[in-house]
């Protein structure tokens, strides 16, 4: 059950991308950090590489959300045009969002999700101080 602090991490990866691999388990540790219910995480998948990136995502026993284009909701193809705002797609390519819709951050770059940086940020964008 989502909360009504609950931030949406839109994540758009591919199989063959070993920087989006890489960040699983930090991006993991910091949900899990967050608490239950409260750093939804969405992988999104584009179509040509659905059926690869499912097994990946299953045989790395990824318990995140995984959506291609064909079964996204309204707010994860919103997700997806803000990730597509250039015609360079560049992975790992990460937006964040309220649960209202109210955008937070975007960018494409991989980083230490799980450094003290990123906690207290989200700690931010949930509207508390640092723990």
């Amino acid at each position: 059950m989502r909360g009504p602090h609950a931030i949406i991490w839109f994540n758009a990866w591919a199989n063959w991308c070993v920087p989006c691999r890489m960040e699983f388990p930090a991006m993991k540790a910091l949900r899990d950090r967050a608490g239950p219910g409260r750093l939804r995480i969405v992988l999104f998948s584009q179509p040509q590489y659905w059926d690869a990136d499912r097994r990946l995502a299953k045989d790395l026993g990824l318990d995140f959300e995984l959506v291609t284009v064909k079964d996204a909701s309204e707010s994860d193809l919103a997700a997806i045009n803000l990730t597509r705002r250039s015609r360079d797609f560049l992975l790992p390519e990460h937006s964040f969002f309220h649960t209202d819709g109210r955008g937070i951050e975007a960018m494409h770059t991989v980083r230490d999700w799980d450094s003290s940086a990123w906690q207290a940020i989200v700690a931010h964008w949930y509207g508390e101080g640092a723990n």
